[in-house]
């Protein structure tokens, strides 16, 4: 159960990444940023616009409830 919770959201937080990409212009500096490389990335600007994602317990195990909003 554990490992498919954790497949479901990582596939969830992939398809909302997908979708954020796809919705910026490509003259949009947050979507130049983030394909060239110059600052941050595709998973960073997903973590501010759309889940944070999934987190580490202290012990290093994923929780399963992942951080949607802040």
């Amino acid at each position: 159960r554990y490992n498919a919770v954790i497949e479901i959201w990582t596939n969830a937080k992939d398809r909302i990444q997908a979708k954020l990409m796809k919705s910026l212009d490509k003259t949009n500096p947050i979507f130049m940023m983030s394909d060239s490389g110059a600052r941050g990335n595709a998973s960073n600007f997903t973590q501010l616009a759309g889940m944070r994602g999934l987190m580490a317990a202290p012990s290093g195990k994923i929780i399963e409830l992942p951080i949607t909003s802040s």
